[in-house]
């Protein structure tokens, strides 16, 4: 097999390469966002085992449905809606069958030289998982964890720019009241003042 020249090519390029046929386009824009789908995908389930089936759905719908992708648009827009999309349908699933929450990671997932300040990202990621109503966590993940714009993250949640600043102004405020109770306001950006472009 030639090697791939993904490297040199944007997602939105592989994307139309993938829609005429080109099955090594499509395993490069696999091999590009699996990794970040599958933290996206973790986040919104809290089982490493539901997050991985998400995964291989979402790219199983997405191969259905490329030649239905616009090139002129975003391809990581156009895949994290399609994975929204999907653990919505799983969370409304999972109110029918419950399970105990598991951790948010398991030792073998994490690296034992993991930084002091990657495990405060996770717990202020937990807490906010914790405190926020979904759609809440959703905006603010997007855009913190995935640096998604607000109109990408309006494309993805299926709502106008402004409900999702609405969103991401209530969700860190809530973050913020939590915080401060806890004593914990320190963590919060001091330049953060909820004001969201």
């Amino acid at each position: 097999m030639p090697p791939s020249d993904a490297t040199a090519a944007t997602p939105e390029q592989l994307a139309r390469r993938a829609q005429a046929g080109c099955s090594q386009s499509f395993a490069d824009l696999v091999r590009h966002y699996q990794v970040p789908l599958l933290h996206f995908l973790r986040r919104h389930t809290r089982h490493a085992t539901d997050a991985e089936d998400l995964l291989q759905d979402t790219f199983l719908r997405c191969h259905q449905a490329l030649d239905r992708y616009d090139p002129s648009r975003r391809f990581g827009t156009w895949l994290f809606t399609i994975a929204y999309r999907l653990v919505v349908d799983h969370r409304r699933s999972q109110t029918v069958r419950q399970r105990p929450p598991g951790p948010a990671g398991s030792p073998s997932e994490t690296p034992d030289g993991i930084a002091s300040q990657r495990e405060e990202a996770l717990r202020l990621w937990d807490l906010a998982r914790g405190h926020l109503p979904p759609e809440q966590f959703t905006s603010l993940w997007l855009h913190y964890a995935h640096d998604l714009p607000v109109r990408e993250i309006a494309t993805v949640m299926r709502r106008t720019q402004p409900g999702v600043k609405i969103l991401m102004f209530r969700g860190r405020r809530t973050l913020r009241t939590v915080l401060q109770a806890r004593g914990l306001a320190h963590e919060l950006d001091p330049h953060d003042r909820g004001s969201v472009t």
